[in-house]
């Protein structure tokens, strides 16, 4: 038998005592020491990585929605296009991840859930983030953060700030078009998207996701009827602005992703 031995390249830098290494630029030590089971049980350590990546995928997405709604406020709405293809593929990665999960049976699940007491997605503070900024809104979800002063007071200024749906609306306004009154600023900041939603047609026409063969185009749905989108833009989707809106055509075949409708949500991929 042969040895199995690869051959190095030879600018390959093999000593790495004073320079930065992989480990650490991603301080690997840490990230890798962050998974800490309760009990003995072998599959918990899969549970701990699947809603550890979840949380770091949500990390992403609030890093890119926060920088959209900086760009929607000052008109370089284009410039969101590229972070809203990014979003939907993130969100792609959140909901094909499941499958992993998904070669844990419930009676292997029940194995080690007592350990976990109380805890449940429902508690996770990103999630809430990401609700926040895409303008889903409800104080009372506040309530299970009281108890981390830092976190509480972090989800509670973003209860308070314009989501990207308000600045889009603001947005909107600014060009002209017929924003109803009671959805201009200063927006309701707690279930404003359920009241538009009973309200029907209140809400006006806006950006949604065309699924196409590769085209974009330029058409405007009328403003949400019987339901509001609640899912962020699938990977792939095309930029559907209002016509006009910017002025000209999007240049074919560009992997442009849509904005986000008044009641965006993500994946429910905290624990639950």
């Amino acid at each position: 038998m042969s040895e199995n031995r690869r051959e190095l390249e030879d600018n390959m830098h093999l000593d790495l005592s004073k320079d930065t290494t992989y480990g650490d630029y991603l301080r690997l030590d840490d990230l890798l020491a962050a998974q800490r089971p309760l009990t003995g049980v072998h599959d918990e350590m899969l549970f701990i990585i699947q809603h550890h990546t979840s949380e770091l995928w949500i990390k992403l997405l609030l890093h890119e929605l926060d920088l959209a709604v900086q760009l929607v406020r000052s008109d370089r709405l284009v410039e969101t296009f590229q972070i809203f293809a990014r979003v939907g593929h993130v969100q792609r990665m959140l909901f094909e991840q499941w499958a992993v999960l998904e070669t844990m049976t419930p009676s292997e699940y029940l194995q080690f859930r007592d350990a976990l007491g109380k805890s449940s997605g429902f508690q996770s503070y990103q999630y809430r983030a990401l609700e926040f900024v895409l303008g889903n809104k409800d104080a009372n979800t506040l309530k299970p953060h009281q108890h981390d002063p830092r976190i509480h007071a972090e989800l509670a200024a973003r209860l308070a700030a314009p989501s990207l749906y308000d600045e889009f609306l603001r947005w909107l306004a600014r060009r002209g078009y017929a924003v109803p009154k009671d959805a201009r600023p200063p927006l309701r900041r707690v279930r404003y998207v359920r009241e538009a939603r009973r309200r029907r047609g209140a809400v006006p026409a806006v950006a949604v996701p065309a699924h196409d063969d590769g085209e974009a185009h330029h058409r405007v749905r009328p403003g949400h009827r019987r339901k509001l989108r609640r899912r962020l833009p699938q990977a792939g989707a095309r930029a559907d602005v209002l016509s006009g809106a910017l002025g000209r055509p999007h240049a074919p075949g560009r992997a442009h992703a849509p904005l986000i409708s008044a009641a965006a949500r993500s994946p429910r991929c905290a624990p639950c």
